[in-house]
């Protein structure tokens, strides 16, 4: 571990790549006060990078992910910030990081929100107050580093300000455990292994660098889909106890706070909807999505807006796609990476029959807003009368769970 250990002594000295002229370059700020207080000031809803001095473990996540970050925090205003620990998710005020020795990085959401909107990013935050800290996502990061598996939402919502390619760790890798296996197989192994960890880091290198590319789109970027749908599926699995039941804060209850998400996640996918597509991409796919999950949240009335929003952006567009099933609908949104729609919807709704159902009841709303123009809203009501058909006989035949196709 040689390189680990001069970069730790670099980072505990603050030389090389820890140097405060050269963070501050990269518009890095000292934790003081004055940093961050009147005109500078973080705006609500803005994401904060921790840059912690003398801490063994702050230096570990940096030497791994090669990044000058350790933590995130979201600042909601008020001067309070929300940041997940080994405690859970906690509230706490800004003034707490400011100890004159660290360094704080203030990154603004790549998306302006409105007024409404931050509020219910706040309560959002609120409703994942007291949420325990997920060590298995946390491991299964820091071993992916070790194959050149980038975070896929860290890097998709702030970017690098160092290289993607960590050398130092790649290296240390192969002598430490090229060393430890001599000891227990013959030198042919070894050297096979080596190769194939070689070439397992180049795919992975080269991935990261379409996400890189990937984050360039218009936002909100997948990054920050990938932090929303993450935060939906914590939120639903606390609250069908597939995780422990964690105290919660007096504030906004989780059920309110993911009301809210789930409004976020739609107008996420409206974004994306309006983006370059991918290969094999469809946009009304996104906008389709979005009135699913709004109709699986029991937020009815958003659901028909979105819906005849969809159906008025086909008639300015003169066209409408052929309306996806269910499953190659799920398929197609989460082609995106970063987005688990099949998993919050299933969290959402367990019941396949009525996720189907209540696709069915989003191609039936739009066809009646596309009423005036037949070519385009048969598409819609066939779909839906189909769905329907399928739907009673898979009652008929006591199959109430596989209407179209199994899991």
């Amino acid at each position: 571990m040689l390189f680990a250990a001069i970069d730790f002594v670099q980072y505990w000295r603050g030389k090389g790549r820890y140097r405060n002229d050269r963070l501050q370059e990269r518009g890095w700020r000292s934790a003081v006060a004055e940093n961050f207080s009147g005109a500078a000031e973080p705006a609500p809803v803005e994401a904060l990078l921790f840059h912690p001095r003398h801490s063994i473990v702050s230096w570990l996540i940096m030497y791994i992910s090669n990044n000058a970050a350790s933590h995130v925090g979201l600042y909601v205003g008020d001067g309070d910030v929300y940041h997940s620990t080994t405690a859970g998710v906690l509230q706490q005020p800004l003034s707490r990081f400011l100890d004159g020795q660290s360094l704080i990085k203030v990154r603004s959401l790549p998306v302006v929100m409105t007024e409404e909107e931050q509020a219910r990013t706040r309560t959002v935050m609120a409703g994942l107050s007291g949420v325990r800290y997920n060590w298995r996502t946390t491991i299964r990061q820091g071993l992916g580093h070790l194959v050149g598996l980038d975070n896929r939402g860290y890097l998709l919502s702030f970017g690098r300000d160092t290289s993607p390619v960590n050398w130092r760790l790649y290296t240390d890798v192969l002598i430490t455990s090229g060393l430890a296996s001599l000891t227990l197989f013959p030198p042919y192994v070894v050297g096979a292994g080596a190769l194939g960890y070689v070439l397992a880091l180049g795919v992975n290198l080269a991935r990261s660098a379409r996400l890189v590319r990937e984050a360039e789109y218009p936002m909100p970027s997948v990054g920050w889909m990938l932090a929303g749908y993450y935060a939906a599926f914590l939120m639903l699995s606390q609250e069908r106890g597939e995780i422990d039941q964690a105290e919660q804060s007096t504030e906004p209850a989780p059920g309110e706070g993911l009301r809210g998400l789930l409004v976020l996640l739609a107008h996420g996918h409206w974004a994306l909807s309006a983006r370059e597509p991918h290969p094999g991409d469809t946009p009304v796919a996104h906008r389709i999505a979005a009135c699913l999950l709004l109709a699986a949240g029991k937020l009815t009335g958003q659901a028909r807006d979105s819906a005849e929003a969809c159906a008025l952006g086909m008639i300015r567009d003169g066209e409408a796609p052929p309306p996806l099933a269910l499953d190659e609908l799920v398929r197609t949104v989460d082609r995106v990476d970063g987005v688990q729609f099949a998993t919050v919807l299933e969290l959402l709704q367990p019941a396949r029959t009525e996720r189907v159902a209540l696709l069915a009841k989003v191609y039936a709303d739009i066809a009646r807003h596309l009423a005036s123009i037949p070519n385009l809203a048969e598409p819609y009501a066939q779909r839906a009368r189909e769905v329907e058909v399928l739907l009673a006989d898979a009652v008929e035949d006591g199959e109430p769970d596989s209407p179209t196709t199994s899991r």
